[in-house]
C-alpha cells in the first residue's frame, strides 16, 4: 500500500530530523515542533513519488467505493420497483394505495 509506505517514509524523516537536531545540540522543549515543522517541509520536497502514489491509490480507492455504492443503491431500487410491481391492485379502482379516489381522501365501503 503506498499510503502506509508514505507515511512510514513522513515518520523515519521525522525521527531522523529529530535526531539531528538533538544532537547538534537542540535540546529544548520546542525540538519536537520545530522538528515537525522541518520534517514537514522536507518531506514536501524529498517524497514527491510517494506522495503522488499515494495520492493516486486514495483517489482509485475513492472511485471504487463510489462505484460499488452506486451498485449498492442500483440494486435496492431495482428490488423496492420489483416489490412494488407485485403488489395488489385495489378493488375498485384498480389504484394502488390507501388513497385510491381522485380526490385525496380514501375510498369508503
Amino acid at each position: 500500500m503506498p499510503f502506509v509506505l508514505y507515511s512510514a517514509l513522513r515518520l523515519v524523516l521525522l525521527v531522523l530530523v529529530g535526531a539531528v537536531l538533538y544532537a547538534v545540540g537542540f535540546r529544548t522543549w520546542p525540538l519536537v515542533l520545530v522538528s515537525a515543522l522541518v520534517a514537514l517541509m522536507l518531506s514536501y520536497l524529498l517524497l514527491v513519488r510517494p506522495r503522488a502514489a499515494a495520492a493516486e491509490y486514495l483517489a482509485v480507492r475513492r472511485e471504487q467505493r463510489a462505484g460499488a455504492r452506486a451498485r449498492a443503491v442500483d440494486a435496492d431500487e431495482s428490488a423496492e420497483d420489483a416489490a412494488f410491481d407485485r403488489e395488489p391492485t385495489g378493488p375498485v379502482s384498480g389504484k394502488r394505495g390507501p388513497s385510491a379516489s381522485s380526490d385525496g381522501e380514501p375510498e369508503r365501503e
